[in-house]
C-alpha cells in the first residue's frame, strides 16, 4: 500500500486516493474564494490600493448597488467547498447560488427603476429586470424575481416553507375562551409529580402557565426545541418514558442531566509507521497483505487487511507475539475474519482513549425511539456506533471477568437503562449482592420486590418463589389464551384500560392484573454457587428455559469464570454472554466458547455476544461512577411516590426436607400478616383481585397474588377465570357462623389494623 493512502487513510479512516486529491483541489480552491472575499471587502472600503479603486470601479459598473454582496457570495463558495471536501461538486447548489445573486439584482433594479443607468443591480441587474419587463410588467417582474431567489435559497441551504395550521374553529374557541374564566393553570407533563416540578421552577426562577385552553391540548408539542431552562427539564424526564409502556403510569424518571456524557478524544499517533510495521513484519514470515481501512474506536483503533489469495488466517493468527513485539504494543488482538468483510483486523490499544458517559448512550435516538421491551445499553463498539440489545430477546445473560475488569459498571449499565426507560409498574427488581456494596446502592427505589438480598440463603429462596410466579404466570396465559406476556399486555390489559378510559372508570378492580417484567440479578455468582450449587443450578436452569414468555430474566455475574461456576446446563440456556478481560484463554472458552477475552484491556472493555451473533463483538461499556448512581436514586426516591411499599417475604431458614425449587406454598405457609384482614375485606365486599389488595393494604403485586392464591386455597375465592373478577365464594352473613363482621375492617384505601412491624414485608 503506498504512502499517499496511507496517510489518507490516517486522516480520514480510509479515504481513496480520488477523494483525496478532490480534497485537496477543494481546499486550494475555497483558499483562492476566501482572498477574493478579503480583497473585494477592502476594496468597498477603498482600502485595497490602486488596483482595489479600480476593482471598486468595475464592481459598481457591472454589479451596481449588489456589489456590497459579492464578497459573501465569494465567503459562502468557499465554505462549501470546504465541508464537502471530499464529495463531487454539486452542480445544483452552484447554479442555485448563481440563480440567488441574479435574481438579487434583477430584484435591486426592479424596485428602484433605475433603468436608464446602471445603477441599482448594475449592468447585470439591468439586463435581467429589462428582459422580464417587457415579457411582463414591472409588478409580475418582481414576483418571478423572488419567487425564483426563494426557490433557490431551498436548493442552497435546505430549508423548507412550511404554511402553519389554521382551524376556524379553534379560533372561535380560543377567542371564547377569552370572556370564560381567566384564571391561568400551571402546564402539566405525564409523568412529572409536583416535586420535580417545583425543582425544575427553581432553576429558572420562572413559571409556565396557561392562557389558552389550545395549549392544554398541545401539551405533547412541548418535546420540541425547548425555549427555557424549565421546559427543558421538563421534556428531558417526560421523554425518558420508553412508548413501549402505553398503560397509564405515574412513575417520574430520572433527568439525563444526572449522568456525565463521553469525555475525552481517543488518538493514537504514527498510524503509517504502525500500518507499515504490521505490513513489514507479516512479509518477513511470507504473508504478503494490502492495508485497508483504519478505524479509530473508543479504547483500540482497528487495522483492517487484506491477505493475498491463498493465505491460511491461521499464520497470521499464529503470529501475534511477534506482532505485538515489533509494534511495542500489549495487548494486541487478531479478528480473522471481521466479521461481514473479507478483511483481517489487528486491534491496538490507544495512547489515549475516550470515557463513553452512559448520559451520551441514553441520549441516542436508538434508545429514545425504540419500540423493544426493554432495551439496554451495552457500549460502543470499535467503528464509535452505540450498541444496544432487547433483554426480551436475549432472554438471559452471563457476564464475566477478573476483578476490576468492569463487570458491575455493565451491571449498573443495565439497571440504569430500565429505570430511566420504565416505572415500578413495567419493570421489578430481584438484586442479589452478596458483596454488600455495589447493589446495596439501589436501596429504596420503587422497582424492588424485596430489599437487597445479601444473603445466600435468601437468594435460594427468592429463586424459589421466582420459580412459583413463573407457575402462576404460565396458569394466567393459559386461561386467557396467549402465549407469552407481551401478547398479554396487548390483546388484554391495554385494551381493558383503554376502554376503562373512554367510558371513565376509575374503579381498577376489575380490570385485568398488569405483569411486570422481573429482573433477577446477581452480582457474584460463583459465593452462592460455592454454599449452594445444586440448589442454584437446578433453579437457575429451570428459570432459564421457561420464564422467558412470563417476562423473568436472569442477569449472572461472576469473576471466577470456572466449570464449577458456568456449568454446561446454565450455558446452554443462557444464550447472551459478555466477557471481560480474564486470565486466560481457558476462562475466554469458558464464557464465549471462543478465545479473545484473554487479550483485553480491562476497564469494561468487553467481548459481547448474543443468540443471533456468529462471532462476539468487540464493545466498550459506559462508565458511571458510584457519585452518579447515588444522584439518579436519591432523585427517583424524592420525585415517586413509593406504593410499592412491600416486597416478596423471604424467611430466614430453608426447609431442608425438600426442594428449593419444587411445590409451591401450601397452607402451613399461610403465616401472612395481613391473611385474616384480607379475608374479612374479601368477604366483606364481595370482590376480589390483586390490585384491590394491593390498592386496599398498599402492599406489592407478588404479595398480593399470593395472598390471592391463599385465600382460594381456603375456599374463600374460587378460581382465576383469565380477565374477569374472581368469584367470592363465602358471603358476608355466612362466614363466622352467622356473624356479620363486615365492620371489623373498615373500606377505607388501606386505613385498617394491618401490623406491619415486620421489616421483611416493607421496602425501604
Amino acid at each position: 500500500m503506498s504512502k499517499a493512502t496511507l496517510d489518507t487513510t490516517k486522516k480520514n479512516g480510509g479515504l481513496s486516493e480520488d477523494d483525496m486529491r478532490r480534497r485537496k483541489r477543494h481546499t486550494i480552491i475555497a483558499l483562492i474564494f476566501f482572498l477574493l472575499t478579503i480583497i473585494f471587502g477592502l476594496a468597498l472600503f477603498r482600502q485595497a490600493g490602486i488596483a482595489g479603486d479600480t476593482l471598486l470601479n468595475v464592481m459598481k459598473l457591472v454589479f451596481g448597488s449588489g456589489r456590497y454582496g459579492l464578497p459573501l457570495v465569494f465567503l459562502i463558495f468557499g465554505i462549501i467547498l470546504l465541508r464537502h471536501r471530499e464529495e463531487r461538486m454539486r452542480i445544483d447548489k452552484t447554479i442555485a447560488l448563481v440563480l440567488m445573486t441574479l435574481t438579487l439584482l434583477g430584484i435591486l433594479s426592479t424596485i428602484q427603476h433605475i433603468f436608464a443607468t446602471f445603477g441599482g443591480g448594475g449592468f447585470v441587474g439591468y439586463v435581467v429586470s429589462t428582459a422580464l419587463i417587457r415579457l411582463f410588467n414591472t409588478g409580475i417582474a418582481v414576483v418571478i424575481l423572488f419567487v425564483i431567489f426563494l426557490a433557490s435559497t431551498v436548493v442552497m441551504f435546505h430549508w423548507t416553507l412550511r404554511i402553519p395550521d389554521f382551524s376556524f374553529t379553534e379560533f372561535l374557541s380560543s377567542i371564547l375562551s377569552l370572556f370564560k374564566s381567566s384564571s391561568s393553570q400551571s402546564i402539566r407533563v405525564s409523568g412529572m409529580t409536583d416535586d420535580s416540578l417545583e425543582d425544575a421552577e427553581k432553576i429558572s426562577g420562572e413559571e409556565l402557565n396557561k392562557d389558552d385552553t389550545d395549549k392544554e391540548t398541545k401539551v405533547s408539542e412541548m418535546t420540541s426545541t425547548p425555549k427555557s431552562k424549565v421546559e427543558e427539564k421538563i421534556n428531558e424526564t417526560a421523554n425518558m418514558i420508553s412508548a413501549v409502556n402505553k398503560l397509564p403510569s405515574t412513575y417520574t424518571p430520572p433527568i439525563l442531566s444526572l449522568l456525565s456524557r463521553t469525555r475525552g478524544n481517543s488518538s493514537t499517533t504514527n498510524i503509517q509507521e504502525m500500518a507499515e510495521i504490521i505490513q513489514k513484519t507479516l512479509a518477513n514470515f511470507n504473508i504478503e497483505v494490502v492495508m485497508d481501512e483504519i478505524i479509530i474506536g473508543p479504547s483500540v483503533t482497528r487495522y483492517a487487511m487484506r491477505p493475498a489469495l491463498g493465505t491460511k488466517l491461521s499464520r497470521i493468527k499464529g503470529l501475534e507475539n511477534e506482532l505485538s513485539l515489533a509494534l511495542a504494543a500489549h495487548p494486541i488482538r487478531i479478528e480473522a475474519p471481521i466479521p461481514g468483510k473479507s478483511l483481517v483486523g489487528i486491534e491496538i490499544p490507544n495512547q489515549e482513549k475516550s470515557l463513553i458517559g452512559l448520559g451520551s448512550m441514553l441520549d441516542e435516538d436508538e434508545f429514545r425511539n425504540t419500540n423493544k421491551s426493554l432495551l439496554v445499553s451495552i457500549g460502543k463498539g470499535v467503528s464509535g456506533k452505540a450498541h444496544f440489545d432487547d433483554i426480551t430477546k436475549m432472554p438471559h445473560i452471563l457476564i464475566a471477568g477478573a476483578t476490576g475488569s468492569g463487570k458491575s459498571v455493565m451491571v449498573h449499565n443495565l439497571i440504569l437503562s430500565l429505570i430511566f426507560a420504565h416505572g415500578p409498574e413495567y419493570v421489578r427488581f430481584i438484586l442479589v449482592d452478596p458483596k454488600r456494596v455495589e447493589l446495596t446502592l439501589y436501596d429504596g427505589i420503587p422497582h424492588l420486590l424485596t430489599p437487597v438480598i445479601k444473603e445466600a440463603k435468601k437468594a435460594i429462596l427468592a429463586f424459589k418463589w421466582a420459580a412459583n410466579e413463573m407457575s402462576n404466570r404460565y396458569e394466567i396465559l393459559e386461561q386467557n389464551n396467549v402465549r407469552d406476556i407481551s401478547s398479554y399486555h396487548k390483546t388484554i390489559v391495554e385494551p381493558a384500560y383503554t376502554e376503562a378510559t373512554k367510558n371513565g372508570m376509575s374503579d381498577e378492580d376489575t380490570l385485568p392484573d398488569r405483569m411486570p417484567y422481573i429482573m433477577i440479578i446477581i452480582d457474584e455468582l460463583a459465593d452462592l454457587m460455592q454454599l449452594y450449587p445444586r440448589e442454584l443450578e437446578s433453579s437457575v436452569v429451570r428459570l432459564a428455559q421457561m420464564s422467558r414468555a412470563v417476562g423473568i430474566h436472569l442477569v449472572l455475574s461472576t469473576q471466577r469464570p470456572s466449570v464449577n461456576v458456568i456449568t454446561g446446563l446454565i450455558k446452554a440456556n443462557i444464550p447472551a454472554r459478555a466477557a471481560l478481560k480474564v486470565a486466560s484463554q481457558i476462562d475466554s472458552r469458558t464464557i464465549l466458547d471462543t478465545p479473545g477475552a484473554e487479550s483485553l484491556l480491562g476497564r469494561g472493555d468487553l467481548l459481547y455476544r448474543n443468540g443471533t451473533m456468529s462471532e462476539p463483538e468487540r464493545i466498550q461499556c459506559a462508565y458511571v461512577p458510584e457519585d452518579e448512581i447515588k444522584s439518579v436514586v436519591k432523585y427517583i426516591v424524592k420525585h415517586n411516590r413509593t406504593e410499592f411499599v412491600d416486597g416478596i417475604d423471604i424467611p430466614d431458614t430453608i426447609d431442608d426436607d425438600r426442594s428449593i425449587v419444587s411445590g409451591t406454598f401450601d397452607s402451613s405457609d399461610n403465616d401472612d400478616a395481613i391473611f385474616e384482614d384480607v379475608r374479612m375485606m374479601v368477604i366483606r365486599s364481595g370482590k376480589a383481585s390483586t390490585s384491590y389488595i394491593q390498592r386496599k393494604f398498599r402492599i406489592g403485586y407478588s404479595r398480593a397474588a399470593r395472598l390471592m392464591d391463599m385465600l382460594e386455597e381456603a375456599g374463600i375465592i374460587g378460581p382465576g377465570q383469565g380477565s374477569k373478577p374472581r368469584d367470592v365464594l363465602i358471603k358476608s352473613t355466612d362466614a363466622m357462623g352467622g356473624v356479620d363482621f363486615s365492620s371489623s375492617v373498615e373500606d377505607t384505601g388501606g386505613n385498617s389494623s394491618i401490623d406491619t412491624s415486620d421489616d421483611d414485608d416493607n421496602l425501604v
